[in-house]
């Protein structure tokens, strides 16, 4: 069962219950596929809203690329013979698979009788193909002609009929043909034509339309039903709204927004089967947990914790007494408690005993805004080195839009006493003297130094401030990051700018000025995030890196949130269409030489891109030899980036080295090392 989805393709094999999945990194065109079909050769044809079409053969695992309708979107398929007709959202396509080329493209869809015009470039949503006829689903109703037509680019080929002929709505979402009849489904109800006008049906707000064991489904608000003479019958509720139909293997198949789901005729009930993946696509903050635990903030589906295995979803279903799932910040503190906020539901922690707590507005932690005192924002979070978690409280009410929270639970409030003048505060990061840049929608950057006690606001130093005045492009902040050396990163929508040794400079060279997310590694590179891709601002060459959807496996060039995992080195990259994991040599060193810990052991370089020499330090070299003590690789000081070096097993030369054992020797010019080894199977 192939299903597409916003975050890729999806394979179920009925016999495992496993799915399979497919994104642009493993060779996908697109991740958001809007169509899907399979021939009578077993190959899929996929669409996508890039225009693209992609031709994957399951046998071969070859994939073809055809880029012939790119600037539209690709809304679904029907195939006849050796012709593939391509809905768009400017028409219906003809192509020839044979020839694998675009024969036609029918932009004119019939003619419209009360304005006394053709349709020109209307949104198809389905196409039929039925006996000698075909019908089109569009966004000005339903549109027919006789595919025998020698000139079907002549509008007057087609005949269109809207609500003039009784259809209940003019955007028709599906349409199905049974016992010579053709039903079309729009969001005011199905209606079935007798080849003059169309009747009502039903009411309901329809999805899809499909035909199983010679009975038209419906998917609909009202949920699943099918049409038996004149009654309809609704099958048993499934947990989860139904969008999509089809009938295969025998069976009832639901698309919903949860995975996919089967219907079991001899129980009369759904049986649901859900990916496990990332529940959403528009992921806005991420953090790592003391366990190297992966949790996730989305705009709409909650939060979630990856465990390198599975994926588990915290939302308003989970967690009770939660009423929002808009969650943008998450922070990890000393204490492996971790914190998310939400915009306009406060706070969710989960301590480190795994128990849920809730604060907000409602039990006084924080406070709302003045349309509404309970809807309390958190868009961001800090922890500074004394475990003290800091939060910025958005619009805060009470005009205390900075909050700190003691390792002893103690909460501390900061606003106009203490002179922070805004409470539009955006954005929060710590600099190695521990003191707070608050960065604002409208005034800059607030910097607060508590002198590390926030309890005690006697000893607390004076707010410093930048603006425009000081040389900022502009007072809206979007994104703060501190790098190894001290320095701060200020990310606006219009640049980027470095304050260092009291300087602000402007950083120029990046494709775009937008800047969105900011994060140091341990190399003390930069990366940055952007409308318009990634960015990497080397610390040794002072030159940048671009990464986009086009030149990487970047899912997306619109890039939300950043987040370096300092003990892999592994960038997570959080986008509006879905998540990226980046591997790089830029984890944190450690201060002193350990065991080396050294994977996959045995290293099959034609199953595994690289091995992993972990537990690095600083100042060290890396040596590679073969049992006879032979040197076949080499690693300098300037090479080992952080606590995990790549080797693709290859010689000094770019040869790949025999199968064997191979001794690895890290060593610091002191004179201490620490040796490993690793067996290379060819």
């Amino acid at each position: 069962m192939w299903c597409g989805t916003e975050g890729g393709l999806l394979a179920f094999d009925p016999l495992t219950n496993r799915f399979s999945s497919w994104t642009n990194t493993e060779g996908l065109a697109s991740n958001n596929v809007t169509a899907i079909h399979t021939d009578i050769n077993g190959r899929i044809w996929i669409g996508f809203d890039s225009g693209h079409l992609q031709l994957y053969d399951p046998e071969t695992s070859q994939w073809t690329l055809i880029d012939d309708y790119q600037r539209n979107e690709v809304t679904c398929f029907a195939i006849m013979g050796d012709t593939l007709f391509v809905g768009l959202d400017i028409g219906v396509s003809l192509y020839l698979i044979s020839r694998a080329e675009v024969k036609e493209t029918y932009h004119n869809l019939g003619f419209r009788s009360q304005e006394g015009n053709y349709l020109t470039d209307i949104p198809v949503n389905d196409v039929l193909l039925s006996g000698n006829e075909i019908w089109v689903a569009t966004n000005e109703g339903v549109a027919y002609s006789w595919l025998e037509n020698r000139n079907l680019l002549d509008p007057s080929s087609w005949i269109q009929s809207t609500g003039v002929q009784g259809l209940p709505d003019k955007i028709v979402t599906s349409l199905a043909f049974i016992d010579e009849n053709v039903y079309a489904g729009t969001s005011k109800g199905i209606a079935e034509w007798d080849g003059q006008e169309w009747h009502l049906r039903n009411g309901s707000n329809v999805y899809d339309l499909t035909i199983h064991n010679n009975q038209l489904y419906v998917a609909a608000n009202t949920g699943v039903f099918f049409l038996s003479g004149e009654q309809w019958h609704y099958l048993e509720a499934c947990p989860y709204t139904v969008k999509s139909l089809t009938s295969s293997f025998s069976s009832l198949w639901g698309g919903t927004e949860k995975g996919l789901c089967v219907y079991i005729e001899a129980t009369q009930t759904w049986d649901n089967h859900v990916p496990n993946t990332l529940s959403s696509n528009l992921i806005t903050d991420l953090s790592v947990d003391n366990d190297g635990v992966l949790w996730c903030c989305s705009r709409d589906k909650g939060f979630f914790r990856y465990d390198a295995m599975n994926w588990t979803t915290y939302d308003s279903k989970t967690i009770p007494g939660l009423r929002s799932n808009y969650f943008v910040s998450t922070v990890v503190d000393q204490s492996n408690n971790k914190w998310f906020g939400s915009w306009g539901h406060g706070l969710v922690s989960i301590k480190a005993d795994s128990s849920i707590h809730l604060y907000n507005a409602e039990n006084g932690y924080l406070a709302g805004v003045s349309e509404d005192p309970n809807y309390a924002v958190v868009p961001d979070m800090a922890v500074d080195s004394h475990g003290t978690v800091w939060i910025l409280n958005y619009r805060s009410l009470t005009n205390l839009p900075l909050v700190a929270v003691t390792p002893d639970s103690e909460w501390i409030y900061y606003g106009l006493a203490d002179h922070i003048t805004s409470t539009f505060v955006r954005v929060i990061s710590v600099d190695l003297e521990g003191r707070k840049w608050i960065g604002t929608d409208f005034d800059g950057i607030f910097i607060v130094d508590d002198n590390g006690t926030p309890s005690d606001k006697t000893d607390d130093l004076p707010v410093g401030r930048l603006t425009i005045n000081d040389g900022l492009e502009t007072n809206e902040i979007s994104a703060l990051a501190v790098d190894r050396e001290g320095g701060v990163w200020i990310g606006t929508p219009e640049g980027l700018h470095y304050y260092f040794l009291e300087t602000l400079s402007r950083r120029y060279g990046l494709p775009s000025e937008n800047i969105t997310a900011l994060v140091a590694d341990g190399a003390n590179n930069i990366w940055i995030g952007m409308s318009d891709g990634l960015g990497m601002f080397s610390e040794e060459t002072y030159e940048y890196t671009i990464f986009t959807e086009e030149n990487s496996g970047l899912v997306n060039n619109k890039v939300n949130t950043l987040m370096m995992d300092s003990n892999s080195g592994i960038l997570f990259i959080g986008t509006s269409n879905g998540l990226s994991a980046l591997e790089t040599p830029f984890s944190d060193p450690l201060s002193e030489l350990r065991e080396l810990f050294i994977y996959p052991n045995p290293f099959i370089p034609k199953e595994h891109n690289t091995l992993v020499i972990d537990e690095l330090a600083k100042d060290v070299s890396v040596h590679v030899f073969s049992s006879s003590g032979f040197l076949v690789r080499r690693f300098s000081q300037d090479e080992v980036k952080g606590r995990r070096l790549l080797w693709d097993g290859k010689n000094q030369e770019g040869e790949p080295v025999s199968g064997g054992i191979y001794l690895i020797v890290a060593s610091t010019e002191e004179g201490d090392s620490s040796v490993g080894k690793v067996a290379v199977v060819r």
